[in-house]
This record gives structure tokens, C-alpha cells and sequence, in this order.
């Protein structure tokens, strides 16, 4: 694996945090709809 493409991103320095947040946004859309399912007793 090479780390080159670290070097292409917009903000070296953020890519971890750029990571974190998508990751995040779409881990509580996951949990937003699941719970949102389950309260309509979809599931």
C-alpha cells in the first residue's frame, strides 16, 4: 500500500476527520432509519 494519495486530498492534515465524519453521517442515517422502521413496526 502506498500512502501517495494522501498527497492528492484537498486537506492532508484532515483526511482522518473527513473519514470520521462521513463514516459517522452515514452510521446514524443507518440508526435514524432503523429506529424509525422499527417505531412505524415496519420491522
Amino acid at each position: 500500500m502506498s500512502d501517495d494519495w494522501k498527497k492528492d486530498t484537498p486537506f492532508p492534515k484532515h483526511w482522518l476527520f473527513y473519514v470520521v465524519v462521513k463514516v459517522g453521517i452515514v452510521v446514524m442515517a443507518v440508526i435514524l432509519s432503523y429506529y424509525l422502521a422499527h417505531s412505524q413496526g415496519w420491522i
